[in-house]
């Protein structure tokens, strides 16, 4: 009998990819005497990581970087092994550089101030980030918002730790901290006597002073 009969559906030969991108593998499989094979009896290698995955669809994002030969091997219940294969290739995938507009480092602002937080993200392989890609998180209030400028009004009291991470389509991100300080805000003062400002006093009287 032959071996069997092996087709690898995706990825197409001489594919491109980035590290960390989740890739997808499927492909088929036919024996003479035990028709489709499924499951175990499939196996995907890679000429640089190895056995990476069983079965007729699955997806991988663990493969290192370079130039793959992907092998999807069938065997069936004689032993008999037949394969397809196909050529891909991993680029690196850059991490995303990220900018802090504002608050500043160590800025301090008043409870119940409204404080504007400011990036800007780019990646090499997508361009400028924006919206979920950038997340915004406190040591204290944890998660604050998303994308390049949002404004907060409701930060509790206390010293803050703010998270920056941007996140690029594969999942590559990084990350930058800085403190802010949320303070009390100060009692309000009122002078209520004496009523005008620049008022004349005898020095043998009294003056009342009244807040």
């Amino acid at each position: 009998l032959d071996p069997p009969t092996v087709t690898i559906d995706e990825p197409s030969d001489k594919a491109v990819f980035y590290a960390g991108q989740e890739i997808a593998f499927s492909g088929r499989a036919e024996d003479q005497k035990d028709g489709i094979l499924t499951g175990d009896s499939l196996t995907w290698y890679s000429d640089r990581s190895g056995e990476f995955a069983k079965g007729e669809s699955v997806t991988s994002g663990g493969l290192s970087e370079g130039e793959h030969s992907i092998e999807l091997r069938a065997k069936d219940t004689d032993g008999w092994i037949g394969v397809d294969s196909r050529k891909i290739t991993v680029l690196s995938n850059s991490f995303p550089k990220i900018s802090i507009i504002s608050p500043a480092f160590g800025e301090k602002f008043v409870h119940g101030d409204t404080v504007i937080f400011r990036a800007k993200a780019t990646d090499e392989e997508d361009g400028t980030l924006g919206g979920v890609s950038i997340q915004w998180e406190s040591s204290q209030d944890g998660h604050l918002g998303e994308g390049e400028r949002i404004e907060l009004s409701t930060l509790s009291q206390g010293e803050h730790e703010i998270t920056l991470a941007a996140k690029d389509r594969f999942g590559v991100e990084t990350k930058t901290a800085f403190p802010i300080s949320i303070l009390n805000r100060p009692a309000e003062i009122t002078i209520i006597a004496p009523e005008e400002t620049h008022n004349i006093f005898s020095s043998s009287g009294s003056v009342k002073f009244t807040a």
